[in-house]
């Protein structure tokens, strides 16, 4: 009988220890698929516009350290090392705007009002903003358009003013114009 309970005792227990290494393999197989689904098979985005890491902070004007050795540059979340550092073109400037000019009196109500300004090589896109005051100064458009002028029909003869920025291949926005006012006489 001694022989019966020694022999049941380690074909017991292998097949505990066999038990927990199925049930934790499991358990990883099933985080990882949730893992996926969750993160959609990529890794987490890194938001590094326009900054690159050096452990070096003597850089000159070209992005590099005039020395041999590799500096780190982070590139899409990814150290590499390099002896020479990017960086992104600085952020845009806001076009100047042309007309109408700041100030302008309308004589008569028109039906259309083009908002004109200066052209900013690099820029893919213009936001434009309109304001019409009615008491307070209320938002009535934003629009973005591909070319340096905007077209509307005023909505009525209240005083308005715009402004407009641009935007980048990157998407990033320029800082906005100064607000440029017009009115009516009637």
């Amino acid at each position: 009988m001694s022989g019966e309970n020694s022999s049941s005792f380690w074909t017991t227990l292998p097949g505990i220890l066999t038990g927990l290494a199925a049930l934790i393999t499991a358990i990883g197989g099933i985080w990882l698929i949730y893992d996926q689904v969750v993160n959609d098979g990529n890794e987490p985005e890194i938001d590094n516009q326009g900054i690159t890491g050096v452990d070096n902070p003597q850089v000159d004007d070209q992005g590099t350290t005039g020395e041999d050795e590799p500096v780190h540059q982070v590139t899409n979340g990814v150290i590499e090392n390099s002896t020479e550092v990017t960086v992104d073109e600085p952020i845009l400037s806001a076009p100047e705007q042309v007309s109408p000019a700041d100030g302008t009196v309308f004589d008569e109500y028109p039906n259309e009002i083009t908002l004109e300004w200066t052209e900013v090589p690099g820029a893919t896109i213009y936001g434009v903003e309109v304001e019409v005051y009615l008491g307070y100064w209320g938002n009535v458009i934003t629009s973005y358009v591909t070319t340096n002028s905007y077209t509307f029909s005023s909505p009525g003869t209240y005083p308005g003013r715009w402004r407009v920025w641009t935007v980048d291949s990157m998407d990033r926005k320029s800082e906005k114009s100064d607000w440029w006012g017009y009115s009516y006489t009637t």
